[in-house]
């Protein structure tokens, strides 16, 4: 597993996934993605998400009706330098177009739409399905 460089003034993209390994201290992913929420703190980059990320992280935490999780989560994306954006007509339609012309579930168009709407410059996933079959 390599190091996350992240140029400052960058606009990041991450998926549920992310926020997951990282609240979660999945593996070595948490010690991977430090320098990604450390650049963040410091204001040096924008991290940008769906809001299709705050109900996908919540669903594991409501099953095992986890509340301190589950705030845990609410905080880290209601309350940081997190970007969640909503679910517009425009990335809908876009997300309906890679949809289409791509072997990708329907969320994860969503998160791929999201990042191109905003022209992200770096998209974090670990979805091995995702990585897959996006072209």
């Amino acid at each position: 597993m390599g190091q996350l460089v992240i140029t400052s003034g960058s606009s990041v993209y991450v998926d549920a996934q992310i926020v997951i390994y990282t609240l979660e201290k999945v593996n070595n992913f948490c010690k991977l993605l430090l320098p990604l929420w450390k650049t963040c703190g410091r204001k040096e980059i924008k991290i940008i998400s769906s809001e299709l990320t705050f109900m996908e992280t919540l669903i594991g935490p409501m099953k095992k009706n986890d509340i301190q999780l589950i705030r845990t989560y609410e905080n880290m994306l209601l309350r940081t330098e997190i970007n969640l954006l909503p679910i517009t007509l425009s990335i809908l339609k876009t997300a309906v177009t890679l949809r289409a012309s791509n072997n990708i579930r329907t969320p994860d168009a969503i998160h791929i739409a999201t990042a191109l709407e905003t022209k992200c410059n770096l998209f974090l996933t670990n979805d091995l399905g995702f990585i897959k079959n996006y072209k």
